[in-house]
């Protein structure tokens, strides 16, 4: 598979959105095994993947196991380590090389060699991502309660490689959509036995999103620099003020609650250098202390497996896993708007430290772990989603979070809407419980309701795509926020009006699990003045967050430089979105459910009920404020906007060198 993959969206997105990862599948299944560690493997071997493989292979095609590389793993520990093809063609330069000692020692040689190569292509498929042919290795397959509880649900996740007869014009074709089509419009396969069984529910493995290749989702607008001086930050905090809080809620802190974020990340290292910046040591220079109260004491790993980290609060704990080489290098999907609402896509590596920093504000006694699911760019596949939601609820079944309240907070959404699947040129069978559309989400949804059955409250984005030029007007909420199970929140301004942006809270007034906060507008674009090449921004309401890096990305696609630098250190930025509005109710649910044993977590819709009444907000609040437009409640929520700012700091000042 690589970077540059086929143009695949089309319709009202353009020719260069990308929806799923090219040559890539995933199968649901059930099974009536309980899921428990030691059932995982004895659960694949029942899976006949052989069968389903000879299948596809009548096709011309054939599924392979994903590999190390495959899947989230950690960064490599040296510098310039060979791979299985290095190993395979040293051992093919040492051969030759003692060549010279005979042609039979030549020969002997070669055909080691071959053997050796041979085996590397079985393994590799011409991925060149060190895939496996053993279809019933644990990467790539993840086991979850089933949501009714009656067993197991296993999603597992393959790439699509052509078998040996193919031509070789065929080879690097994505597949994808012939897959998906073919087993999910398969009533039975029968095996060369004989025997028949049903085909498992199929679906891409979808990008998503908190160009060349852009994927959709994303932030409403860039980040923009806050000025040093500005009053709003001369604490070192911008505290977010929720104004309704009831006498109850206002004594509760999120204790004892684990609030995952799962969403970009940077390193730690560059965390603790932007709190140095903003904070010299030694200096009496306290610009950024929120920054510094999450790095002091903060715990990190390069992988989510296998390992648990346990800083104290107000310290956060970092996961910083790394991805398959396409999506982390130059040509990686990417995804983001400009000020006029253009997507185009640029490096946000702080998205997901905009939302903790909301988050540890306003429920500063939460544990907040951090997990590095998407890329720089803003842009995850749904394995490593699930890969994190597996470990969660692992821990959360038989390990440290065993009966403890939880909150998964997802700033991002994933698949495209459903309008979009019949162009995309998938065939949606007829459903017994449900619109077709639902077979391209089964897999998702699925684990969203297991996880919600073993107690997480999940808060979701409903998505920024409104008044677009994709979606010139309002539209639903963006999945998974639109499961009736995750509480899906959609954004308002200062002064509760719909932003601009923001998609709609519930899909139907009938589907109550939404609502809405302070998620701040789009900024009015300030055109440059030549010999300026660089946009500009004025009535900025934003929200004001934390922001690590020392870059900024343009404000429109067409300015001169992609990024600018950093005007000062202090470590603030100003940024808008449904994506900034979720982690405000994650944060109230924290203190919600503060106490609560797992079994007693109420579901989304219990909880968009509790907000609205007077255990979560005080009497002279109530009834809260609904917003038609949004379809949602509004909680109101404030903070300090600056009283004038004219154009951004720093922009039109020097470029940025950014790495790839």
């Amino acid at each position: 598979m690589d970077g540059t993959q086929q143009s695949m969206g089309m319709g009202m997105y353009g020719p260069n959105v990308v929806w799923w990862v090219k040559n890539q599948v995933a199968f649901t299944f059930q099974s009536a095994l309980p899921p428990t560690p030691e059932n995982k493997q004895p659960i694949i071997n029942s899976l006949h993947l052989t069968d389903l493989n000879e299948f596809l292979q009548r096709n011309q095609l054939s599924l392979q196991s994903f590999g190390e590389q495959d899947i989230a793993h950690p960064a490599p520990e040296v510098e310039g380590s060979t791979s299985p093809l290095d190993e395979s063609l040293g051992v093919l330069g040492k051969g030759l090389k003692a060549a010279g000692e005979g042609i039979e020692k030549l020969g002997e040689t070669i055909e080691d060699s071959g053997e050796k190569i041979i085996e590397r292509g079985e393994k590799v498929g011409g991925n060149g991502n060190g895939a496996d042919n053993d279809l019933t290795n644990p990467r790539g397959k993840y086991l979850f309660p089933s949501p009714d509880r009656s067993g197991s649900t296993m999603i597992t996740f393959f790439n699509i490689v052509p078998t040996e007869n193919d031509p070789p014009d065929d080879v690097g074709v994505d597949q994808t959509v012939k897959v998906v089509n073919l087993f999910n419009n398969t009533p039975v396969i029968v095996t060369t036995s004989g025997e028949e069984i049903i085909p498992p529910i199929a679906m891409p493995n979808w990008l998503g999103g908190g160009t060349p290749d852009s994927t959709h989702g994303c932030p409403a607008s860039p980040p923009i620099p806050v000025t040093a001086g500005d009053q709003c930050i001369a604490s070192g905090y911008c505290p977010i003020t929720l104004d309704g809080l009831s006498p109850t809620m206002q004594e509760r802190f999120g204790d004892g609650v684990t609030v995952f974020v799962l969403d970009t990340m940077p390193t730690a290292e560059q965390l603790s250098n932007a709190s140095n910046l903003a904070n010299p040591p030694g200096s009496g220079i306290r610009m950024n202390l929120l920054l510094q109260d999450m790095v002091t004491g903060m715990q990190s790993a390069d992988t989510f497996s296998g390992i648990v980290l346990n800083a104290n609060a107000p310290a956060i704990n970092v996961y910083h896993p790394q991805f398959p080489d396409y999506l982390e290098n130059e040509n990686a999907p990417r995804t983001g708007r400009d000020l006029y609402r253009i997507l185009y896509g640029f490096k946000m590596p702080d998205h997901g430290l905009f939302v903790a920093g909301i988050i540890r504000d306003l429920a500063p006694n939460a544990k907040i772990e951090c997990v590095r699911v998407l890329n720089d760019y803003g842009v995850g596949r749904v394995n490593d989603l699930m890969q994190a939601l597996e470990i969660i609820q692992g821990r959360m079944i038989g390990g440290d979070l065993q009966g403890l309240p939880v909150v998964i907070n997802l700033s991002l959404v994933i698949t495209p809407e459903s309008e979009l699947f019949g162009t995309l040129g998938f065939v949606l069978p007829e459903q017994p419980d449900g619109p077709p559309d639902t077979i391209l989400r089964e897999g998702l949804h699925q684990v969203i309701q297991s996880l919600v059955n073993s107690g997480a409250v999940i808060v979701a984005s409903a998505g920024n795509d409104s008044n677009s030029p994709e979606m010139p007007g309002r539209v639903g909420p963006r999945y998974p926020a639109r499961f009736s199970e995750t509480v899906s929140v959609a954004s308002v301004t200062k002064g509760g009006v719909a932003s601009i942006f923001s998609n709609m809270a519930t899909a139907t007034p009938e589907q109550p699990n939404g609502i809405a906060t302070l998620g701040g507008n789009v900024a009015e674009p300030v055109a440059p003045i030549p010999p300026d090449c660089m946009t500009g921004a004025t009535d900025i309401e934003y929200i004001i967050g934390l922001y690590s890096s020392d870059f900024y990305p343009k404000l429109a696609v067409n300015d001169c430089n992609d990024y600018y630098s950093a005007p000062n250190t202090s470590a603030w930025a100003y940024w808008s979105g449904t994506s900034f509005a979720t982690p405000i109710i994650s944060a109230l649910a924290a203190r919600m459910i503060e106490g609560l044993a797992a079994g007693s977590v109420p579901s989304s819709q219990q909880v968009v009920a509790t907000i609205s009444s007077s255990t979560v907000t005080a009497a002279s609040f109530l009834p809260l404020g609904s917003n038609t437009d949004l379809q949602a409640l509004v909680f109101p929520a404030s903070q300090c906007q600056p009283v004038s700012l004219e154009k951004a700091p720093g922009v039109g000042s020097q470029a940025a060198e950014v790495e790839s």
